[in-house]
């Protein structure tokens, strides 16, 4: 224990400083290699008139030490905290929530040894964002959630009539009192919530052995990522035009994550990664695929670098 607050902040800095020391880009070639699907590397065609917009709903401010090893500890870097709308003929769909309308209710719930690393500025939730244009929430039935952590489980219940879907390892993690510390249950404990399972099968798709086609026509492609949290899921949509986008959760919180490729800071990683050693290979996993695919765009859940780019709601990409 800490006598006084400088004491524990030199502490604090002397262990952060130890922790930069150690670390290290990732060794590709240590990790299992998995082999291009070429049926699937190859963006389906027809596709049907499928669209997406980033929601914007809160960010963070912090360094871009804490969302890569080997990032500065003087450059100033934003965490956004987004949904992501996805418009499609047969039924759109929400994936993660981000900051719904009670999160400030929500986070007092949380440890409060953990809450000041924690902070965030909240904007419009998604449901009132989407209404302030004319989109009716009613019309999402679905929303799939990249893994269920406060930041992305947020407004679950800002949408009483859609279906939520899930890996099932999530949903038992997120249901484990043990787990209290990224999981919210106040962001999930209403009546009612209809949940399902997202169920994979044995069809790889690029270098995934397991996918999950939402509607069979190879617009809306789900993958298990697991690592970060035991049932992280990702995100591929693919628009006409052969352009082809990867939502990947919180394997890594930066597009540098993969290009390098290194973990999350340690500290960050030890507070926020349910499997480090797991998480590592899904990280080296898509820096392969970056090469093997230039013109696939990966889009981190948190990266505001790569997401500002792309332009946030209203603004949708067709």
């Amino acid at each position: 224990m800490f006598s006084t607050p400088g004491m524990a902040r030199a502490a604090l800095l002397f262990a952060l400083l130890h922790l930069a020391a150690c670390s290290s880009p990732l060794d590709p070639e240590t990790y299992p290699y998995f082999n291009v699907d070429e049926a699937s590397a190859v963006t389906p065609s027809p596709l049907p008139d499928v669209s997406f917009a980033l929601v914007r709903t809160g960010d963070a401010q912090s360094l871009d030490a804490f969302a890569f090893e080997g990032g500065s500890w003087t450059r100033a870097r934003t965490f956004v905290h987004s949904a992501v709308l996805v418009t499609h003929p047969r039924g759109d769909i929400l994936f993660d929530t981000g900051l719904g309308r009670e999160i400030d209710t929500q986070f007092r719930e949380m440890p409060a040894y953990i809450r000041p690393l924690m902070r965030y500025r909240k904007y419009a939730p998604v449901v009132e964002q989407l209404q302030a244009q004319g989109y009716d929430p009613a019309r999402i039935t679905r929303i799939y959630l990249s893994h269920m952590h406060w930041d992305h489980a947020s407004g679950i219940e800002d949408f009483p009539g859609a279906d939520i879907y899930l890996h099932r390892d999530e949903h038992r993690a997120a249901n484990d009192p043990a787990n209290a510390r990224v999981y919210l249950r106040s962001q999930f404990d209403a009546d009612g919530i209809l949940w399902r399972h997202i169920e994979f099968i044995e069809q790889p798709y690029l270098n995934y052995p397991r996918s999950h086609d939402l509607y069979g026509d190879g617009s809306i492609v789900f993958v298990p990522m697991g690592g970060h949290s035991p049932g992280s899921v990702g995100m591929f949509l693919n628009l006409t035009g052969n352009r082809r986008f990867f939502f990947t959760g919180d394997v890594t919180w930066s597009l540098e994550g993969f290009r390098i490729p290194a973990r999350k800071f340690a500290l960050a990683s030890m507070l926020a990664d349910d499997d480090r050693a797991r998480t590592s290979r899904e990280v080296v996993r898509v820096h392969r695929l970056m090469h093997q695919l230039p013109d696939l765009v990966i889009i981190p859940a948190h990266d505001d670098h790569v997401q500002a780019q792309i332009g946030y709601y209203p603004k949708t990409i067709r």
